[in-house]
C-alpha cells in the first residue's frame, strides 16, 4: 500500500514539475495578449493627464472671453485700440508714401532714358538718311 502511494505521489510530482510550468507560462502569455501592460496605462494616463491639462486651459481661456465678451468696452479700452489703429493707419501712410516716391524717381529716370533712348534712335535715322542723300 504504501509503495502504492509512493508510486502515485511520484507519478503526480513528476507531472507537476513539468505540467504546471508550462500552465504559468500559458497563462501568463495569455495575459499579456489579452491584457494591456503597464507601460500601456502609464501612457494612457500621461495622454489623459495632457488632454485634462489642455482642456483646463481652454476652459479658462473660454471663461476670460465669455468675461470680455459680457463686458461693454471702456472708452479708456475703445482709446487704447484707436491709438493703436492710427499708428499702424500712419506707419501704412508712410510705407504708401515712400512707395510712391520710388515708383516717381523709377518713373523719372525711366522718361529720361527713354527721352535719351529716343534722341540717339533719332540721331541713327538722320545718318542713315543723310548717308543715303550723299
Amino acid at each position: 500500500m504504501q509503495d502504492n502511494w509512493f508510486s502515485w505521489f511520484t507519478v503526480v510530482y513528476q507531472l507537476s514539475v513539468v505540467a504546471i510550468p508550462i500552465a504559468i507560462a500559458v497563462g501568463t502569455l495569455w495575459l499579456r495578449a489579452n491584457y494591456p501592460s503597464r507601460q500601456d496605462f502609464e501612457r494612457l494616463s500621461a495622454s489623459i493627464t495632457g488632454v485634462a491639462d489642455r482642456a483646463t486651459a481652454i476652459e479658462t481661456r473660454l471663461s476670460h472671453l465669455e468675461a470680455d465678451d459680457n463686458q461693454p468696452p471702456t472708452r479708456l479700452t475703445l482709446m487704447e485700440e484707436m491709438a493703436g489703429l492710427s499708428s499702424r493707419l500712419a506707419g501704412l501712410e508712410a510705407t504708401i508714401e515712400s512707395d510712391r516716391r520710388t515708383v516717381e524717381r523709377h518713373f523719372t529716370a525711366l522718361e529720361a532714358q527713354m527721352r535719351t533712348l529716343n534722341q540717339y534712335l533719332h540721331t541713327l535715322v538722320e545718318r542713315a538718311v543723310q548717308g543715303d542723300h550723299s
